[in-house]
């Protein structure tokens, strides 16, 4: 390599010329040593390929320059049969959602390969989840947009919900809800064996207003056994209710119109007097796990811990966590306690005064 001294006065004009000298330089060194790279020949001179199955399948070929040696797939869904210069490549539908990929591998004589990437998509059709209604009794209507690459059967659960395929896009409308019961309907959509749904509910808190039976388990000389309260669900305005144990225990609960009610734990349901002492007693709600028993008395007390109430498929209301509190239990049940200060705490608490483990209503 030939090294070149260069003398310049420090001018800008100079320093200038000799910066653009060293990059046309470079440029002459890096430009010439690209022209001297060499890009080896495929195994096999492909001409013509085509790659893309629709889900369906089909037919599709790949033309090359010479008869390869062999032709093959990585993958049997997909079928090689070789012809002189003509690869003919078949597959049957895909029954699936997820696309498919496999290579067709192409051999010359020396054992050199040439590999193509061959793809068949899968089947595409769904509602949008985010569609799903949750209302009360009024009318609704909506406009749900849908894609697919085979033909989809859509259709309601209900009659008074309806259903018009136009284009690429689907008309739904729900009519009034006059029955005074909460109600649940859904947009299917179906194809080739495989289904998706959206869920329209209809429920005012007038609707889920009433008398029930609640069965559920508490705790008795350490054992779990089966009992039954008398609850009554009164209105106080379209998004608050008194949910009434025994006529006896108040607790106001939230409702969202749809999806049915929250209720919040550490509520006081009644005030009583310590029959000793004569001080308040408060008895106040909790959060309790679905397991609970003898051996693992596990509640929460605090005024954060949530129950949700919620309209179920058929219509009635049943109680689900509000969420995920550990990887192993469900906290779907509750349990009334005593404690001397309206905020519970530990300091406080006074004893269990009964448990209402996995419950369930049952409407009268």
């Amino acid at each position: 390599m030939a090294f070149i001294t260069i003398q310049f006065y420090f001018d800008m004009k100079h320093i200038t010329l000799f910066f653009s000298f060293v990059a046309l330089l470079g440029c002459a060194v890096s430009c010439g040593s690209d022209e001297n790279l060499e890009v080896p020949a495929p195994a096999v001179e492909v001409l013509k390929a085509e790659t893309f199955f629709p889900v369906l399948g089909g037919e599709k070929q790949v033309v090359v320059a010479q008869t390869p040696a062999q032709a093959y797939a990585l993958n049997d869904w997909l079928k090689v049969t070789q012809s002189d210069k003509t690869i003919k490549l078949s597959t049957s539908f895909n029954n699936t959602p997820q696309s498919r990929n496999t290579l067709l591998v192409l051999k010359n004589d020396k054992g050199d390969s040439t590999n193509i990437n061959v793809m068949q998509e899968g089947v595409n059709f769904g509602l949008p989840q985010e569609k799903a209604y949750y209302g009360g009794d009024e009318s609704y209507k909506t406009t749900i947009p849908v894609t697919a690459n085979v033909e989809v059967k859509y259709s309601s659960t209900a009659d008074w919900l309806t259903v018009v395929h136009e284009g690429d896009q689907l008309k739904v409308q729900a009519e009034v809800n006059k029955t005074r019961r909460a109600r649940v309907a859904y947009v299917k959509a179906e194809a080739l064996g495989l289904q998706d749904s959206i869920v329209f509910v209809q429920a005012s808190i007038n609707d889920v207003a009433g008398k029930y039976t609640q069965h559920a388990l508490r705790l008795k000389d350490s054992v779990m056994v089966e009992t039954t309260n008398e609850v009554e669900i009164v209105p106080i305005t379209s998004a608050k209710a008194h949910f009434i144990i025994d006529k006896i225990y108040k607790w106001e609960i939230d409702f969202t119109s749809g999806k049915g009610f929250v209720l919040s734990n550490g509520k006081i349901l009644r005030e009583e007097k310590d029959p000793q002492k004569g001080t308040p007693i408060y008895i106040e709600t909790a959060l309790a796990v679905d397991n609970f028993n003898y051996k693992s008395q596990t509640y929460i007390m605090g005024t954060r811990d949530l129950l949700d109430l919620r309209v179920g498929a058929n219509g009635e209301l049943y109680f689900q966590q509000h969420e995920k509190l550990d990887d192993t239990r469900n906290w779907a049940s509750y349990l009334l306690a005593r404690f001397s200060t309206k905020t519970p705490d530990r300091g406080s608490f006074q004893g269990i005064l009964t448990e209402f483990i996995q419950p369930r209503l049952v409407r009268k």
